[in-house]
């Protein structure tokens, strides 16, 4: 029982970690693309320009920051709730 509540919260872990880290992946792009509608000579490539990263910034911010967040709090919750590890917590190459 121990061992699978081990790999239970190394799912969750997981998808915690990632939350932070993605989380200053967002603004940086955002500062990114206020440097360039503030001074033009930030725009050094036509795939970095403002209008590619102004939606990628959006989408950076809203799902890979809010997903993992709210599977890690559902993963945790489930698990404490039920008191049941998860069916499924990693891959089968791992061990735990």
């Amino acid at each position: 029982m121990e061992q699978e509540n081990r790999c239970g919260n190394k799912a969750v872990k997981g998808f915690a970690i990632f939350s932070p880290f993605s989380r200053m992946v967002g603004p940086s792009i955002s500062i990114l693309t206020s440097l360039q509608r503030a001074y033009p000579q930030f725009n050094c490539t036509s795939v970095l320009a403002c209008e590619r990263l102004r939606p990628l910034h959006t989408k950076a911010l809203l799902y890979t920051f809010t997903a993992p967040a709210a599977f890690s709090l559902f993963f945790s919750l489930v698990r404490w709730l039920d008191r049941t590890p998860l069916a499924f917590p990693v891959s089968r190459s791992e061990s735990c």
